[in-house]
């Protein structure tokens, strides 16, 4: 960005007040004669911004630098705000500021108002179709008579109420500080100032742009060499320290046919239940075969008839009882080793009842038992 601006005016003291406001902010304000440029633009514009615009765009094209343009005027209320933007050929382009200042007063003699304001625009155009544009304005009246040596135009007869003084009666810092134009240059320079700073923060980010796609392409890539050996450490499944062993893989499925294997676990229990219970039908046991000496013997052969059927039942169970059937028999044995001194007399009393034949049935062996499954 150039640090040069010209100003599309003619008139030095404009020049010399546009250089103070911007040199604060490091730049050069020129002349368009510095520049070699004398072309006067035609303001044909219906606000004094677009009159502003029609002046810097001009200079702008012809000289490839950000140009300045401004316009301003007065606006009295009494003439529907006329002057405005004619404000510089009110009573045409040849009469003097002095002749204009009396024509004005004239022309407000016997309204009902004299409330009028100046107004100003400033604008800048830039190579790249940049705008920037900032206005000012400041209220007062039309005095009665021109008063004040100072200043130029209508400053004479524009009176500012708050300090009862026309603007040709104030010096030029108090004018500044109130003036329309004055708050136009602030604002101007304000806004300048925020286009310039945005305006090279973003030129440095380009910079920035064009220079790191590289660093960023190594990241990547680095980024993806850390990520490979990620993938190549894959998990390898642990193999099982402990196999099911052959038995357990000829058990039955989990949730399959169960029946047999449930119902002997069920009667496991039962079993054990019965061993418990015939410590106190061991006695009874006894008794009976004390009354029945006979009877006994007759048992015991029937029992000594049948080896081979025993045998045949405890193969059947060797064959049919699964592993969680064998898991319960502890139980019963250890239920059957609490009944041992009851045994003898439980295997008679469980043999008179197996005998069909010959066996001799007590009536009051019958009547304990039911005593006992009730």
């Amino acid at each position: 960005m150039s640090e040069r601006f010209v100003l599309a005016t003619h008139n030095p003291g404009k020049v010399r007040e546009m250089r103070e406001i911007l040199s604060e902010l490091g730049l050069e304000v020129l002349a368009p004669e510095d520049v070699g440029v004398t072309v006067d633009v035609e303001e044909t514009g219906a606000t004094f911004a677009e009159n502003a615009m029609l002046k810097a765009k001009a200079i702008c094209e012809l000289t490839g630098l950000p140009a300045i343009g401004d316009d301003s005027g007065l606006c009295v209320n009494a003439l529907n705000g006329g002057p405005g933007v004619y404000s510089a050929r009110y009573g045409g382009a040849d009469i003097t500021d002095e002749q204009r200042n009396k024509l004005l007063l004239e022309s407000v003699k016997g309204q009902g108002t004299r409330d009028a304001h100046f107004t100003c625009a400033i604008v800048c155009a830039f190579p790249n179709g940049d705008e920037i544009t900032a206005e000012g304005r400041c209220d007062g009246v039309i005095s009665y008579i021109p008063m004040g040596t100072g200043g130029f135009g209508y400053d004479p007869v524009f009176n500012y109420p708050p300090k009862l003084k026309t603007f040709a009666q104030m010096t030029p810092e108090e004018k500044s500080e109130i003036s329309h134009r004055g708050k136009a240059l602030r604002a101007f320079a304000e806004k300048l100032g925020a286009y310039l700073s945005e305006l090279a923060w973003k030129e440095l980010e380009e910079e920035k742009a064009q220079q790191e796609p590289a660093p960023e392409a190594s990241e990547d890539a680095e980024e993806s060499a850390d990520a490979a050996p990620e993938v190549a450490e894959t998990p390898q499944p642990v193999p099982d320290e402990n196999p099911p062993s052959v038995a357990a893989r000829h058990l039955p499925p989990e949730g399959g046919d169960t029946e047999a294997s449930a119902s002997q676990e069920d009667a496991a229990p039962e079993v054990t239940e019965s061993a418990e219970e015939s410590p106190d039908a061991a006695p009874e046991a006894s008794e009976s075969a004390e009354e029945s000496p006979d009877a006994a013997p007759e048992v015991s052969e029937d029992a000594e008839k049948s080896p081979d059927a025993d045998a045949v039942t405890e193969e059947a169970d060797a064959v049919e009882t699964p592993e969680s059937v064998t898991e319960t028999t502890p139980e019963v044995t250890e239920g059957a080793e609490e009944s041992a001194d009851a045994a003898p007399d439980n295997a008679e009393a469980s043999e008179d009842a197996e005998t069909p034949d010959g066996a001799e049935h007590h009536p009051h062996k019958k009547k304990r038992k039911r005593k006992k499954h009730h």
